[in-house]
């Protein structure tokens, strides 16, 4: 909770402040070579001012699946969620899917590395910020659907 004073338009005026969060998270192996996770965050914030007040909602997820095919195989997949509502605004939703794909030759000290990245092909990413005195949407342009195949290696 915060509380305080804030000057605007030559005026002074009382604001308070509420955030509120809880946070989750679960990982389980669910046979020898995969391990499955999942987290999550929920949150609200709450702003009042004299004559105005207006709540943000927050909610976070990921899931994440990891599996060794074999000793030189290994692949990933994880899913982003996160979604933002202000009180006086639409809901901001975002949702983002990547993979991986790794191979280790048999005694080389390297390994290939194929990665997709925003397989959902999200053109833009937006989230919403709040703090005592201030109300501010984020948007930043995203790369299109990606995908990368790397080689790295140690000397």
């Amino acid at each position: 909770m915060q509380k305080g004073f804030i000057y605007y338009n030559e005026q002074i005026s009382p604001f308070r402040s509420y955030s509120m969060s809880v946070a989750v998270t679960a990982r389980k192996k669910l046979f020898a070579d995969g391990t499955f996770s999942v987290t999550g965050e929920a949150g609200q914030f709450i702003n009042e001012q004299t004559a105005v007040s207006n709540t943000t909602r927050f909610l976070k997820a990921k899931g994440e699946w990891q599996h060794n095919l074999t000793e030189k195989v290994l692949y990933g997949i994880t899913y982003n969620y996160t979604a933002y509502r202000q009180s006086t605004q639409p809901a901001i939703i975002n949702g983002f899917l990547d993979f991986n794909i790794r191979y280790t030759p048999a005694k080389w000290k390297s390994y290939f590395e194929l990665v997709g990245i925003n397989l959902l092909d999200q053109g833009v990413y937006k989230q919403i910020n709040l703090t005592p005195n201030q109300l501010s949407t984020f948007q930043l342009p995203l790369r299109v659907r990606t995908l990368l195949l790397k080689y790295a290696f140690t000397l």
